[in-house]
């Protein structure tokens, strides 16, 4: 199989790649509806394929989005060490009850003293960043007490996770997370 694409209307269509046994082309078609096609794959000899269209990927795995949803907390998951002790069934509960969250850059998620209950959250960065400080009690002056924040983390990223401690203690939240990024989701 031979991968083309066309530079413009009038030029003629750029080979960019071959493909071989076992590997696959067309899947942004399952999720992307009414688009485009990128490239033109043309058959180089002969050829057997298997075809899966869009509306049995969707019967049989569901929405494209969800399914790729649902491997990324998988896998994020599977790869943080608190997780890694549990069994497989446990591990596909955690994940069906995670929720996406979106913070706008300069949004405080966590702040530091707020106390823990119920409703006390713990994140994953899916996508973004995040900043964590603390204020620290420098002194009293005129009856006021003087604080600076430290920089404790610059960066959190995908991947990374912060607010595990309210589900390990009631203590008040230690730090402050605030997102440095335009566009940052957490799960």
């Amino acid at each position: 199989m031979a991968t083309y694409k066309r530079k413009g209307s009038n030029d003629y269509a750029k080979e960019i790649g071959r493909m071989k046994q076992l590997e696959f082309f067309g899947e942004s078609t399952l999720e992307m509806h009414g688009e485009k096609r990128q490239a033109t794959v043309s058959a180089v000899g002969d050829v057997k394929m298997l075809k899966l269209t869009r509306a049995n990927f969707t019967e049989l795995l569901g929405d494209l989005r969800e399914v790729i949803k649902f491997n990324f907390n998988q896998k994020v998951l599977g790869s943080m060490e608190m997780f890694r002790a549990l069994d497989d069934s446990d591990k596909v509960s955690l994940v069906e009850s995670l929720e996406e969250a979106v913070f706008a850059d300069g949004t405080t998620i966590i702040e530091q003293g707020a106390t823990v209950d119920a409703a006390a959250s713990f994140y994953i960065i899916k996508s973004g960043s995040v900043r964590v400080t603390r204020k620290d009690a420098e002194g009293v002056k005129d009856d006021v007490i003087t604080s600076t924040d430290h920089v404790i983390k610059e960066r959190l990223g995908p991947g990374e996770y912060f607010g595990e401690m309210a589900l390990l203690s009631e203590e008040p939240r230690n730090s402050s997370v605030t997102a440095t990024s335009d566009r940052k989701s957490v799960v």
